[in-house]
């Protein structure tokens, strides 16, 4: 999983929405543009799709894209619904 403040949106790979069978609901196409600055068409989501971490869970919708190297993408989507946090990354907390 990958949390992203650069991303809009929150995705999961395309393998992953198939081996767990995730239901998808087709929407009007839109682009992703990605690391590379080439856009890619997503067209489907996976809605209320729960997440359960040690101490955490999470019902989130996601965009089933070709991600390569994580199978989940939380991005601003997720990270506006914290609200206000503060990060000291030099101290790690």
């Amino acid at each position: 999983m990958l949390v992203d403040s650069g991303s809009t949106h929150n995705f999961i790979s395309e393998s992953l929405v198939r081996e767990l069978a995730l239901p998808t609901t087709t929407i009007s196409t839109f682009g992703v543009q990605i690391v590379d600055g080439s856009i890619v068409r997503c067209n489907k989501l996976c809605k209320a799709v729960d997440i359960h971490l040690p101490g955490l869970n999470i019902q989130e919708d996601f965009f089933p894209f070709s991600l390569a190297g994580s199978d989940l993408v939380l991005g601003i989507q997720w990270l506006a619904s914290l609200n206000t946090h503060q990060a000291n990354w030099n101290q790690m907390f």
